[in-house]
């Protein structure tokens, strides 16, 4: 079991992560910002930040699939009319620290 201060650690090193990859301060990213609307990551920005983010934290992405939380790159008219399943900061945090990848 980790103590708190793993725990904020792990926390602290995704924020940092993300605002590397986002291009963004990381005064701007929250427990609770969502990574598609808050940063506009979508398509393969949306596939290429969370294999890195796998590889950074030894996450093990069973069970993931990008186009449930990102979509298609570029404009997909089908993208219009669906619903994606929101990603958080959060849920990011949690799955560095169980080290797999906990479905939302």
């Amino acid at each position: 079991m980790m103590s708190h201060d793993q725990n904020e650690e792990i926390g602290e090193m995704v924020i940092k992560f993300l605002a590397r990859f986002l291009s963004v301060p990381p005064n701007r990213i929250h427990f609770d910002s969502s990574i598609a609307r808050d940063f506009g990551v979508a398509g393969q920005d949306g596939m290429d930040l969370m294999e890195e983010f796998a590889r950074e934290f030894s996450v093990a992405m069973d069970g993931f699939n990008c186009g449930d939380y990102f979509g298609s790159e570029g404009l997909n008219i089908l993208d219009l009319f669906r619903e994606f399943t929101p990603l958080s900061v959060g849920d990011l945090i949690e799955s560095a620290r169980a080290g797999k990848w906990n479905a939302v």
